[in-house]
């Protein structure tokens, strides 16, 4: 095979999984329009503005997670300096890398971590780009020999890419450490690196990892006479049972209020953290190994499209739309909800009147005694292609940003999957519920990784529906959305 035919057989191989977990992400959107009328039955779609789409180089209005953001004075500590056996270049190099678009990160990257490193090593230069659809932009550049010396990756292109040779992996002296086992139980919390890692080597450092948790309304849940901590539920039938006394109609009979809702949106939103969520906690597997033959008719299956059933109001009455998904829980249509560690702070932007009046709380499961949950990573790698002065520079830059987990955490909301930040209590009053969050992301494993995921997902949503909107029985639609997904993968 010729090498401009394995590019392109390596491209068409990427771009079907390249895309598949994007959209999940907790990472934030484009800052919506504020709205705080109460919600019609009907709902009107509430457009983002193009704030997400700001290059790296802008200077972006400060949002609740930024405006806080400490200075780069607190990025200079002798901690944070390159280990000292570590082969740094003397002479001058520049780095390029592109990154994903969100505005409060990118105001981290620019405002305070590349200042701050590049006045640590004059000798030094970053060039950076935000760029939205990161992944589709890297699939092609890895595949024609273009990509910059360090990208971010989704979860789906790192394990595209790792058996690829295209990324190169993480070297242990780059934290001062003489091995990867040394450096992941230094720093690391337990087992949540092994999706970055392959055949012992570790190829990436998350810049977020997130699971989700349960949001909770405290003014709404005690305006119904329940007590937040007290009858805060553990289990999904415990959900089941508040949604009688949380869900208000008006005098027409019109749904003013729910308790709680499933995110419908995206096709990969009720996929991801309905379907897929609870045919882990039901102990089912989805695909089989070979990612093409479903696995998920089953009694685990049977039990995900029940319990969707149970616990839906109503998904056609709604605000949220396929870029602002957390809109329902932010204008207060819905009581509770899932999301990630940021989306207290980007509800409040969005109604600031949810400001103090909410918790989170630990992600309802079927059954407590066996807790499941899923998480979501973005991580940064370097290009393997890169000349070694530029991949020594890259693999020390990443170092020295991850090891700011608190930064992170203050300015983006964002978990890093590190021992400092659970051991922190600063942390905690930057984000006083921290433990639940870290809590629900070590219960969790990575949603489905596949090539068929955008299939998948297409299945499951029109699964649910059926069930919850045309009242079809569970094991027909079931059924269904098995013969649906194996004809999807042959087109």
């Amino acid at each position: 095979m010729s090498a401009l035919s394995s590019r392109r057989a390596f491209l068409g191989t990427l771009a079907l999984g390249g895309i598949g977990l994007l959209a999940a992400a907790c990472a934030a959107p484009a800052t919506p329009a504020a709205s705080t009328s109460a919600p019609p039955t009907t709902a009107p779609a509430v457009k983002p503005t193009s704030a997400s789409a700001a290059p790296a180089t802008s200077a972006p209005a400060p949002t609740a997670a930024s405006a806080a953001a400490p200075t780069t004075a607190t990025t200079t500590s002798a901690s944070l300096a390159t280990p000292p056996d570590y082969p740094f270049p003397t002479g001058p190099v520049t780095v390029t890398w592109q990154h994903g678009s969100d505005v409060t990160t990118n105001k981290l990257y620019t405002d305070i971590f590349l200042p701050a490193y590049m006045q640590m090593h004059p000798n030094v230069t970053i060039q950076h780009e935000a760029v939205p659809g990161i992944d589709q932009k890297l699939l092609v550049e890895i595949a024609t020999n273009t990509a910059p010396t360090m990208f971010d990756a989704s979860a789906v292109t790192l394990q595209a890419l790792m058996p690829k040779g295209a990324l190169s992996p993480v070297p242990p002296a780059a934290w001062g450490v003489s091995t990867i086992d040394e450096m992941l139980s230094k720093y690391y919390l337990p087992k949540v690196m092994e999706p970055l890692m392959s055949g012992g080597n570790l190829y990436a450092i998350p810049n977020q990892m997130n699971s989700q948790s349960l949001m909770l309304n405290t003014r709404l849940f005690k305006a119904s006479g329940l007590d937040p901590a007290k009858d805060a539920p553990k289990t999904w039938d415990d959900v089941v049972k508040l949604q009688p006394t949380l869900t208000k109609r008006d005098a027409s009979g019109q749904i003013t209020q729910k308790g709680f809702e499933f995110i419908w949106a995206r096709p990969d939103t009720i996929s991801t953290w309905g379907m897929q969520l609870l045919i882990q906690q039901a102990g089912g597997k989805i695909l089989e190994d070979d990612g093409a033959t479903p696995a998920f008719n089953t009694d685990a299956g049977l039990t995900a499209l029940q319990m969707i059933k149970k616990l839906s109001v109503d998904p056609s009455v709604t605000r949220n739309t396929a870029a602002v998904v957390q809109q329902d829980w932010a204008t207060e249509l819905n009581v509770m909800g899932q999301g990630g560690p940021n989306w207290g702070l980007l509800c409040e932007t969005i109604n600031p009147n949810v400001k103090g009046n909410y918790i989170f709380s630990d992600m309802p499961q079927l059954d407590t005694s066996k807790p499941a949950n899923l998480f979501i990573v973005f991580s940064i790698c370097v290009n393997n292609a890169a000349p070694d002065d530029q991949k020594a520079v890259a693999h020390d830059l990443i170092r020295f940003m991850a090891q700011q987990p608190e930064q992170w955490l203050q300015s983006t909301g964002q978990l890093t999957p590190m021992q400092s930040l659970a051991n922190s209590s600063s942390a905690r009053e930057v984000m006083p519920f921290l433990d639940i969050a870290l809590h629900d992301l070590q219960i969790a494993i990575p949603p489905l990784n596949s090539p068929y995921v955008p299939q998948l997902n297409d299945a499951f949503k029109a699964a649910a529906e059926r069930v919850v909107l045309e009242n079809q029985e569970p094991k027909a639609s079931l059924d269904q959305a098995e013969s649906d997904y194996k004809q999807s993968i042959k087109s």
